[in-house]
């Protein structure tokens, strides 16, 4: 069972890896982070990953390959970000109205910022599960 400040982020390649979507919501349009977001009621970890790509990117996990890459540990100790990754060209992203701006980013390209660490540490987790498969 998962914690109440606990999240799905989503690792969306492109095909050769070298980039990664990323995106701001229309309610906090300056702070950049991965797909995905909280849990909502007794989701598992694969329902809200899922929710989450469609809600904010109209898409399926069979469209990208949405697999399960791992958990990180937040800076508090307590609460966990459950990591899944998965590949999706450009054409097929569609941001939702809530997405103020998407886009590809590489990890030189993420700002600083209050997200900017919990961003590299899950491409770092994400890469390294994708490379394996």
């Amino acid at each position: 069972m998962h914690n109440p400040t606990d999240s799905v982020r989503i690792v969306l390649f492109d095909k050769d890896m070298e980039s990664f979507t990323a995106l701001t919501e229309a309610d906090d349009p300056d702070n950049l982070k991965l797909p995905g977001g909280k849990f909502e009621g007794d989701e598992s970890p694969d329902e809200a990953a899922a929710r989450e790509l469609a809600e904010e990117l109209n898409l399926k996990p069979e469209d990208v390959g949405l697999r399960h890459a791992g958990e990180l540990v937040n800076d508090d100790g307590i609460s966990k970000r459950y990591i899944y990754v998965g590949t999706a060209d450009d054409g097929i992203i569609n941001p939702s109205d809530e997405i103020y701006r998407s886009g590809r980013f590489s990890e030189g390209d993420v700002p600083e910022g209050k997200n900017r660490g919990h961003i590299l540490s899950a491409i770092a987790l994400a890469r390294t599960t994708k490379k394996e498969s």
